[in-house]
């Protein structure tokens, strides 16, 4: 019988397998890092030392899931553009390590012939395939360019995320990528509010937000996290100072998700970081300046409340998304296709700010309906997968995502994947740990 490596239980990796992988899988992994970045290179019209370091950079996280592990939760909080607006679509540094990741997972799927990180996302089998299936078949009622490459990034939004968080987690890779998350996050706490490298006109504020959120519920609702703790206060300010009601309120509904899903002696771990994670939020919006406080705190849409006019227009949005709906409700316009508002008045918007009224004005109401069979599906198997140490956290990340994409943009780089990623991760610890009990 061939000897085994050190991998998680359940899971045969022969002994030749780093060799193999660094082999031909290998190559193919550096020499796709190194044509991402000589095209990169050329596009940005910059010296060889980018393509070079690039190269290097794409085959070390090819080769090793660890360093992988941290470049993704490293460059989850910052969706910059490294194409600099010379390509047609905008790419940023956490899709160039979701697609080696992915590749890194195929090429292990080639030589041992078997998919592990697919076989742990048998609790979300029937939502995922009603929902990937109806994709598919929209690209084909719609097809063109536009709905070909948005159904792709729809792809890697969700799937290539719960994928990679599985295989993460039966490597025991998957704190790796929160420590980073919650590292980059606070360092990018302290540069927002001082705008420094002009961070405010690069990133938008209300992705941002939810950055420091899932950041916090993170802290809140992982145990082994306890060390990251003196960096609350940091993201706490910065959630307040991108001044993102929508991520307020998603904060809200995670810490009660963790709450109503942890047990027994965690719960009193949960407790004992919320309340003080209170009273550091009190202090924080105290120290806001008295606009910002304004904004945080107002949600009417009339024109002299603060943010007032941010309020109207989602107003607007969601009444020309569902105008799109009445007109096309059975096979909606096509992944990609949306596109309303009055350019006059500054309303035109190719996202509703409302997921479920962007599902239906794409898809339809079929598409809208397996989005939520999609959700509640993953809902219910991270309740039922609570006893899992990282489930309470995972579902509090989840449904404040979801629950601030009811009033913004959900489909965007950087928003949806950490969320989707702990559903893998969870799923992926749960297979572990029946394998390890198997006889």
């Amino acid at each position: 019988m061939d000897a085994v490596t050190d991998q998680p239980p359940g899971l045969a990796y022969p002994t030749g397998l780093a060799r193999r992988l660094s082999g031909t899988v290998g190559h193919l992994g550096a020499g796709l890092g190194a044509a991402v970045a000589a095209g990169y290179a050329i596009q940005a019209r910059s010296s060889l030392a980018v393509p070079l370091l690039g190269a290097v950079a794409a085959a070390g996280i090819f080769a090793f899931p660890p360093l992988a592990a941290v470049a993704l939760g490293a460059s989850l909080p910052l969706p910059l553009d490294l194409a600099g607006g010379h390509l047609s679509v905008r790419i940023a540094a956490s899709d160039i390590v979701l697609v080696l990741l992915a590749m890194r997972i195929l090429g292990d799927g080639v030589v041992l012939q078997a998919l592990p990180a697919l076989r742990t996302l048998r609790p979300l089998r029937l939502p995922l395939l009603q929902y990937s299936g109806l994709l598919v078949l929209l690209v084909l009622l719609h097809a063109g360019s536009a709905s070909i490459l948005n159904t792709a990034q729809r792809f890697e939004l969700f799937l290539v995320p719960l994928l990679i968080g599985a295989f993460l987690a039966l490597r025991r890779d998957h704190m790796h990528v929160l420590r980073a998350y919650v590292i980059a996050t606070a360092v990018l706490a302290v540069a927002w509010p001082l705008n420094l490298f002009d961070l405010q006109k690069g990133l938008q504020k209300n992705p941002t937000g939810q950055f420091f959120a899932n950041a916090i519920l993170l802290l809140v609702g992982v145990p082994a996290l306890r060390r990251f703790l003196l960096c609350l206060p940091l993201l706490v300010y910065g959630l307040f100072a991108t001044e993102s009601r929508g991520a307020i309120l998603a904060l809200l509904i995670g810490i009660a998700a963790i709450t109503c899903a942890t047990r027994g002696r965690n719960l009193r771990l949960v407790l004992a970081r919320v309340l003080p994670l209170l009273l550091i939020a009190v202090i924080a919006f105290h120290w806001l300046p008295s606009g910002a406080r304004a904004r945080v705190t107002s949600f009417s849409a009339s024109a002299g409340a603060s943010g007032g006019y941010s309020v109207y227009v989602r107003d607007r949005y969601q009444q020309d998304a569902e105008r799109t709906i009445r007109a096309h409700p059975w096979d909606g316009v096509g992944v990609g296709n949306y596109l309303a508002g009055d350019p006059r008045a500054g309303t035109t918007t190719t996202d509703p700010h409302q997921v479920v009224l962007l599902e239906a004005a794409n898809g339809g109401l079929g598409l809208a309906a397996a989005f939520l069979v999609l959700v509640i599906g993953s809902i219910a198997a991270l309740v039922r997968l609570r006893a899992i140490e990282l489930a309470p956290a995972a579902l509090g990340v989840f449904v404040a995502t979801v629950g601030h994409g009811m009033v913004d943009v959900y489909w965007v780089r950087g928003t949806p994947v950490l969320s989707w990623l702990l559903v893998g991760v969870v799923c992926g610890l749960a297979y572990d740990r029946r394998t390890e009990h198997s006889p």
